[in-house]
């Protein structure tokens, strides 16, 4: 009869001790803040999408490894789309998330004023065009604005002393702003420009070349703004099919494959802006860990998310949303970016890396990127 009882006690004792575990355990996950990234894993971004996963899981690796991991990293798929990103923040906030990475200008804005209304920290990244946020959103850009790409090209413009500029712009926010502020700066310098845009959805790119070139009367420069794609790349071959033989200038999207494709023997010499980030350089400890882990060279855009996912960490342990936008800028003090150098503009709500200037080079039928002197 004892040993039944004592048995019995055993019994009620084990089953009292793994519910107190998992209690102990669910409450732990609970009070544990959650940072989730908003990606476009599938749909037309789904390569930028995938490359910022890598940089992000390295993130939690490295911080998990070192035992510094303060959060909870939570993966949803936007599909690219605006739709996909506000269904996926309605996720994340039913996990009662405590920050929030989104991808991508249109998808940002469209997230912001929810995570606004929700008390959710949002970053942005791979996201230039302007005004993304709702006045006084608690949120921060960690990407290159159009502002930042135009004041860049405008200096390039300027040292060099070209007199006039025939800028062509795609004919989206980012581009259209960036195309403003750059002939507003040139202005400032005296130095003469136009702008003319286009939609890629019906693209004449040699009328539109021929446009761009007439309205600046003979410029010796001519400036491509937009995100890339086919269409960027017919309109360098539009302008190499003219005769045009001054300078020609991008941002970063006439790096991209589609528009080298395109563009052939049309693309080299092309100048262009963009991060200082080096992916061949494995003096850099996060290149080598992620050839390491992903065998090939990290993008800037994996940069980018690796570096949010650390800063996000290290703000998880605030309370609220604009408790971490006013400790932001402190953190980046003593905040090691792979970028090397980062500052934070409060009044913008941006965090600027380095910038530098890049020359596309053909040898035989392969593109690659030279940096030069400004």
């Amino acid at each position: 009869m004892n040993k039944k009882i004592i048995l019995i006690f055993i019994m009620v004792f084990l089953i009292f001790g793994a519910w107190l575990f998992q209690d102990q355990r669910e409450t732990s996950q609970e009070n544990h803040p959650k940072i989730c990234a908003l990606l476009p894993l599938t749909g037309g971004a789904a390569q930028y999408g995938k490359d910022a996963l890598n940089g992000l899981l390295l993130a939690q690796e490295d911080l998990k490894s070192r035992g510094k991991s303060q959060s909870e990293l939570m993966v949803l798929d936007t599909k690219s789309t605006v739709k996909g990103a506000i269904s996926a923040f309605h996720k994340a906030q039913a996990a009662k998330v405590d920050s929030c990475l989104v991808m991508l200008s249109g998808l940002a804005k469209a997230v912001a004023p929810i995570a606004q209304s929700a008390g959710v920290f949002l970053m942005a990244t791979v996201a230039a065009a302007p005004k993304i946020f709702p006045e006084k959103a608690p949120a921060f850009r960690w990407y290159y604005s159009g502002r930042i790409v135009s004041e860049k090209i405008g200096s390039l413009i300027s040292k060099r002393n070209y007199k006039a500029a025939a800028i062509i712009a795609e004919n989206i926010d980012y581009s259209s702003d960036a195309a403003k502020t750059l002939k507003s700066f040139l202005h400032s310098k005296g130095i003469n420009s136009s702008i003319v845009t286009y939609s890629t959805k019906s693209l004449d790119a040699r009328s539109i070349v021929v446009k761009a070139l007439d309205m600046s009367h003979n410029p010796d420069v001519v400036v491509l703004l937009g995100s890339g794609g086919k269409g960027a790349g017919r309109i360098l071959k539009a302008i190499a099919e003219t005769g045009f033989t001054g300078a020609i200038v991008s941002d970063d999207s006439v790096s991209f494959p589609d528009v080298l494709d395109v563009a052939g023997r049309a693309a080299n010499g092309v100048i262009f802006v963009a991060s200082a980030f080096n992916g061949k350089d494995e003096r850099n400890d996060f290149v080598r860990r992620y050839k390491e882990r992903y065998g090939k060279e990290p993008t800037d855009i994996s940069a980018f998310s690796h570096d949010i996912a650390l800063l996000l960490n290290s703000l998880a342990g605030l309370p609220d949303a604009q408790s971490k936008f006013k400790a932001l800028a402190q953190a980046l003090n003593s905040f090691h970016s792979v970028f090397g150098d980062v500052t934070a503009d409060i009044k913008a709500r941006e965090i600027s890396v380095p910038m530098i200037y890049k020359r596309i080079v053909l040898e035989g039928k392969n593109h690659h990127f030279e940096s030069i002197e400004g």
